[in-house]
């Protein structure tokens, strides 16, 4: 859902900032890495406390900081969706991600709900039909986190939570005061949310990912916006304050599978951020641009088809003998496989077909809807000064 493409501001003659777009090849082989290692805390570590797993090997504790790699995934989400979106209008910024989003979900959601009923697990989670069509809409996921056809599937929930406030952000908010405003306040606001912990105020402000959000917002604003740095850097310290804080609420609340300490939570963070910026370090990666823009593309499916497919195939190969770290690798092999067709030939097949039904249907509901309400949504907004 998360693509790698960043702009470098430069200044044109009126003043106001263009845009000069520029991949960065290091977070597309991030992406990938994140999601291995999402993948591999899920195989290693998780399933074998799950409840439908009794005689798997425990994993090494280790693997229950590959659970906060999420947390980068926020950042970058915060960082692309900002870049991409605010030259959008609200109209054309939403049928942008369902394009991105649909075919990929389609696909993984129905493989997932295949595979679970032609390879049926004593007491494995039912999946309802409700789910696999919020899962395939993926927009209906803002509303509940349980509506995913996979467990992994409840990042999205805050994912298109962020994109709704966002479509809605670039709407109104347009000068680069406005904006540092509004990340102050919300800033302040999911403050007052972890202090509170009220599940009003959490789920208004996105409490658990508002951070990882914040801070990606502001490292694509301090690639484009250099007069403005100070105020950046002051409500970028006080989102990372918040990240290793919200790890611990988590922890709190049992929502982790292990617990961690403060001080792994602090040393949890300076990685993750070092990590990040390490590889946004690695802009062109030249003759390999190739890989890692697959890697890249390959992330989301990966994510996202990852633990109920591989959680079948590890227990039927475990339970017919095969030793277990080679029937998470044969799982891992095929997931991994299973992500890189779906990224290169299936969900590009299929958003072809969705991006002209679904841009052809804007015209239609133009005429529908009165125009004091549809100008407004589909006005770009102007550039942010």
């Amino acid at each position: 859902a998360m693509g790698a493409e960043i702009t470098g501001g430069t200044t044109s003659a009126a003043g106001g900032p263009t845009i000069n777009a520029k991949r960065m090849d290091g977070l597309d082989l991030l992406r990938f890495f994140l999601a291995l290692g999402v993948m591999w805390l899920h195989f290693f570590f998780a399933l074998p406390e799950v409840y439908f797993v009794h005689d798997a090997p425990e994993g090494a504790r280790a693997w229950v900081f590959a659970r906060y790699t999420l947390e980068v995934f926020f950042i970058i989400s915060g960082m692309v969706i900002f870049q991409t979106g605010r030259t959008r209008s609200f109209v054309d910024f939403w049928v942008n991600r369902l394009v991105r989003l649909i075919p990929t979900m389609f696909v993984c959601a129905t493989l997932t709900v295949a595979v679970t009923k032609l390879f049926p697990v004593p007491n494995f989670p039912y999946i309802s039909l409700v789910q696999w069509v919020a899962s395939v809409l993926t927009v209906p996921l803002a509303l509940k986190e349980s509506w995913g056809v996979d467990w992994s599937y409840w990042t999205l929930t805050y994912e298109m939570r962020f994109y709704l406030l966002a479509s809605v952000f670039f709407m109104f908010v347009h000068s680069m005061r406005d904006t540092i405003a509004a990340l102050a306040i919300w800033l302040a606001a999911t403050f007052l949310a972890s202090l509170t912990q009220s599940p009003v105020l959490e789920t208004l402000t996105l409490a658990k990912a508002a951070p990882c959000f914040i801070f990606g917002i502001l490292i694509t604003l301090h690639m484009t916006q250099p007069g403005w740095r100070r105020s950046i850097y002051a409500i970028g310290a006080g989102s990372v304050a918040l990240m290793p804080w919200q790890m611990m609420i988590a922890v709190g609340r049992r929502e982790a599978w292990q617990a961690i300490t403060w001080p792994e939570a602090l040393v949890t963070t300076v990685a993750l951020l070092a990590a990040l910026f390490g590889f946004l370090a690695w802009r062109n990666a030249g003759r390999f641009r190739a890989i890692t823009l697959a890697c890249g593309s390959a992330s989301f499916p990966l994510y996202v088809l990852h633990y109920f497919i591989g959680t079948i195939i590890i227990l039927h190969l475990y339970h017919a003998g095969v030793p277990w770290v080679w029937s998470v690798l044969a799982a891992s092999a095929v997931v991994i496989a299973l992500a890189f067709v779906v990224s290169q030939l299936l969900a590009p097949a299929i958003g072809k077909h969705l991006d002209a039904m679904l841009r052809a249907l804007v015209p239609l509901l133009g005429r529908l809807v009165p125009r004091p309400l549809w100008s407004p949504l589909t006005t770009r907004p102007v550039a942010q000064r």
